[in-house]
């Protein structure tokens, strides 16, 4: 994407499935792959930082390394409390993590975020 936009691409991220495909695949073929949701992330390789744009400035990439390490650590500690809606309405209490539900439901801005979150038919 830097190549569309050099100056407005901050970072890109990927999704490496050749990690998921090396242990499904031995596993469907011995016939003992389950179909359940794979809660694969960054711990196991899935999904990475792959690049921070050149003019990111230096403790801007420091906090992004910090916070890819603490997610290494932490696999699922993305929403950790106080956590606010964008109308104010407090969804987790201090240093409660997300469960599996709630991060599977995102209905909502986070603080500071203007606008009205669509809604479907």
């Amino acid at each position: 994407m830097s190549a569309f936009a050099p100056q407005a691409h901050l970072a890109s991220c990927a999704l490496n499935w050749g990690v998921y495909y090396t242990k499904a695949v031995p596993d469907v073929l011995e016939k003992t792959w389950r179909a359940e949701q794979t809660k694969w992330g960054i711990k196991e390789g899935v999904n990475d930082f792959v690049k921070l744009a050149d003019f990111v400035p230096a403790d801007a990439k420091a906090a992004v390394e910090k916070a890819n390490a603490h997610l290494v650590e932490n696999p699922g500690a993305v929403f950790v409390g106080p956590l606010f809606d964008h109308t104010g309405k407090k969804l987790l209490d201090k240093g409660v993590v997300g469960d599996d539900a709630s991060k599977s439901a995102v209905n909502f801005y986070v603080n500071g975020v203007e606008g009205k979150v669509p809604a479907g038919k």
